[in-house]
């Protein structure tokens, strides 16, 4: 049985959303809120996804704060939606402010993304522990990712001229489909941190004890090595340890307090950008 199917997806944004607004609680009605780009990104995965598509490949980039509140009111799909007429006023500016490619110059049209190869190398530096040529982790990766040079780009292999569509080798292919490419890396991310020998190697790497309590320092320090020395909101941090505790609380399993956390990280728009 894979231990991520009982929370996958969608589930698991909404399960990390629930505990990111329950932090949040007491200032739900508060004109005081304060949102970071990362939290608007959250809040879109949460109730805007379903629909939309994920956030890198949604086509309502640069909506404005009045769009999306007269969507929410006049679109009948979207009025009957409990959870989107309560949003407040701060969420749909936090959302419209992530969904700008204005406001952050990682959402600008022109920015790099990850090859197959990056993306192998970057999965296989952080969770294939030194096994025999037939590890798990290993298949995984070479599956979703280092066989997928039609989705995922990057320069030919002898053995794909015939795909690639010119007769040289090195010539490179380009993504075809944002969403295809998205889903490969979701299984990837997936497949390889249900493997319990991945997480636990990822978490020797940070120099972090897998059996101890999630703490802020040991959140940051896991998160600054998956994301690129790119630092999180202090927002983002609390609510990944809250999806630690929920993880935790549920399976009663020491690893799944890393396991989901490093999923929602490694999912990240921003693990594919260079």
């Amino acid at each position: 049985m894979i231990r991520l199917k009982w929370i996958t997806g969608s589930m698991l944004l909404a399960l990390w959303a629930h505990d990111f607004q329950a932090a949040r609680a007491a200032d739900t009605n508060s004109h005081d809120e304060q949102f970071t780009l990362m939290d608007g990104e959250l809040l879109y995965q949460r109730h805007c996804a379903l629909c939309h598509g994920s956030f890198t490949a949604t086509l309502k980039k640069d909506r404005s704060p009045e769009q999306i509140q007269w969507a929410i009111a006049n679109i009948p799909v979207m009025a009957l939606r409990d959870d989107l007429s309560q949003l407040s006023d701060e969420k749909i500016s936090a959302i419209a402010m992530a969904l700008s490619t204005k406001a952050d110059p990682l959402k600008s049209k022109n920015i790099r993304l990850a090859n197959r190869f990056i993306f192998a190398s970057q999965l296989k530096t952080w969770f294939q522990p030194d096994l025999p040529k037939g590890s798990p982790v290993k298949a995984v990766i070479r599956r979703n990712i280092s066989h997928q040079g039609a989705q995922l780009g990057g320069s030919c292999l002898p053995r794909e001229l015939e795909n690639c569509g010119v007769p040289v080798i090195e010539a490179t292919m380009s993504a075809q489909s944002q969403v295809v490419r998205q889903g490969l890396i979701f299984k990837a991310c997936e497949e390889v941190l249900d493997r319990d020998e991945a997480v636990t190697y990822f978490l020797g790497l940070a120099g972090i004890n897998p059996s101890a309590t999630v703490t802020q320092t040991s959140m940051t320090k896991a998160s600054l090595l998956l994301n690129k020395d790119r630092p999180l909101p202090q927002g983002s941090v609390e609510a990944l340890i809250s999806l630690s505790n929920a993880a935790y609380r549920r399976s009663a399993i020491a690893l799944d307090r890393w396991r989901f956390p490093l999923l929602i990280i490694c999912q990240s728009p921003y693990f594919e950008i260079l």
